[in-house]
Formats: structure tokens, C-alpha cells, sequence
């Protein structure tokens, strides 16, 4: 390789592979985008979602880009588009973000998670959110307003919903649903090299902190971690439900009750 194009990429190995495996509204969106600003990284976010949509927005990264089409095959999109063979120069690991229900929706991307299972040397950074009810209450104000997300740039306005009523059944499912892949995670990814992060425990007072501790599991050089997002949430799920009563006597002696304790800490 010669001309302008040797400036552009390196003659190294190809680069160290990770995930970012998490759930909707699990705080992932702070974590991608500082992982994503590090120099050595070349950080995609949701490129496997169900949604056209949002895999169109997330097609594009920093430093490089992969758009997932309907039929590819998982697996060789991760391996040709997403884990590059040739990286741009400086670049030393590759990544993007997955949530637990992502690469599921036809039988042809779901290769993409036996890529990821039978690949070990893939490093796993898994963001949970131990509070099911606050990230659950976050995703219907999201779907609500449509605002996923706000920069620290930004003029910090937020678009307030107005106390709302929750659907018991549905709260449930969801709950049952994150506690499964959270659970089918754990057995799943055994064998490789894990980092687990939480919501509440790292990213809330201890981000700077918890960011040089994922660069050090990955084996990147030390920089300072951006903060690029700001909290959006300004309501409890206590305020933001209006049937939080009822929600709390529905899961009483369940192992979601905790979730419903007053005063609660979020």
C-alpha cells in the first residue's frame, strides 16, 4: 500500500476485538460515546438493531463505518465490516455496542452472536442497570418523546411527560425479560474475559474512574475519559407513575420488590 492511502492505515496486526454488551436505557449510550473519542479505538454503537432506523444512525462511527443490510449474514458483517482487518493508523481496537435483544430478527443476522460466543478473545464490557423500574420508566419517557440521549452541549432543555399510567403485565414481561438475558448472559459469555459495570455503582459518581478501568481492561493507553451526555431524568418512578402503588403491591413478594422500596435511592 502506497501513496496517500499508507498515511491512512497501518501495517499492524489487526486490531484487538470488544463488545459493549447492555440493555436500553442502561446508561450505554456515556459509555460508547467515551469509549468512541479514545484515540485508539475505532467504536460503533447499535449497527445489529432490529430497527432500520437506528441502524442507519449508528452506521457511521469516528473513525469508521458499517452498515448492516437485511439477509447478510451476521457473522461475516462483524468479521469484514465491524472487526476490521486493516485499521486506520493508531487505531488498535475495535468495538461496538449490542444490547440483549439485538442480531435477533431473522435467522441470518442471529449468526452474529456465534460469532461473538465462538471468537473468546473478544473482550466483553457488560453494563448492567441494577433498577429495572428506573430503566424501564426511562424507556417509555424516551418512546414518548423521542429524545434518547442529551449532550452536554446542548441547551440541556428536556421535554417533560406528564405523570403517566403503567401497564402492570407489561412491566412484568419486561422485567422477566431483562432478568433472562442478564442471566443468559452470565452462562453465555463464561469463558471470556468479562468486565461487569453498573449504572448505579460506576457511572453515577464514579465515571472518570470507571472509564480509565475499562480502558485498562481493554489494553488501552490512558487518556481522559469525555463526558459527552448528561442525565435526562428529572422525576422518581414514584413521580413519574401514576399507579405506583399498584405497581408495587403487584410485585410485592416478588423478586422485583425491591424495586418499589420508598424513599428510593436513583
Amino acid at each position: 500500500m502506497t501513496g496517500i492511502l499508507s498515511h491512512l492505515f497501518s501495517a499492524s496486526p489487526r486490531p484487538a476485538r470488544f463488545i459493549l454488551l447492555a440493555h436500553a436505557r442502561s446508561g450505554s449510550n456515556l459509555v460508547a460515546y467515551s469509549l468512541a473519542a479514545h484515540s485508539q479505538v475505532a467504536m460503533l454503537s447499535e449497527v445489529l438493531s432490529q430497527w432500520p432506523n437506528v441502524r442507519q444512525r449508528c452506521a457511521k462511527g469516528p473513525r469508521h463505518s458499517a452498515s448492516y443490510e437485511d439477509g447478510v449474514d451476521g457473522a461475516r458483517f462483524l468479521d469484514e465490516k465491524v472487526f476490521l482487518h486493516h485499521a486506520p493508523r493508531g487505531v488498535q481496537h475495535c468495538g461496538f455496542k449490542i444490547f440483549y435483544d439485538h442480531a435477533r430478527f431473522t435467522p441470518a443476522v442471529k449468526t452474529a452472536w456465534d460469532y461473538i460466543l465462538e471468537n473468546r478473545d473478544i473482550r466483553i464490557v457488560h453494563l448492567k442497570r441494577r433498577d429495572f423500574l428506573a430503566s424501564k420508566v426511562s424507556l417509555d419517557v424516551a418512546l414518548k418523546t423521542g429524545q434518547w440521549l442529551l449532550e452536554n452541549n446542548a441547551d440541556g432543555t428536556r421535554h417533560p411527560v406528564p405523570p403517566f399510567t403503567a401497564d402492570p403485565a407489561d412491566y412484568e414481561y419486561h422485567f422477566n425479560q431483562l432478568h433472562a438475558a442478564q442471566s443468559w448472559a452470565a452462562g453465555a459469555f463464561a469463558h471470556h474475559n468479562v468486565m461487569e459495570i453498573e449504572y448505579e455503582r460506576d457511572l453515577f459518581d464514579a465515571f472518570p474512574a470507571t472509564m480509565s478501568r475499562v480502558f485498562a481492561f481493554l489494553g488501552l493507553d490512558p487518556e481522559t475519559p469525555q463526558i459527552r451526555l448528561q442525565k435526562q431524568a428529572s422525576h422518581s418512578p414514584a413521580e413519574q407513575l401514576t399507579n405506583f402503588a399498584e405497581l408495587r403491591e403487584h410485585f410485592r413478594h416478588s423478586i422485583y420488590e425491591q424495586f418499589f422500596q420508598e424513599p428510593a435511592s436513583r
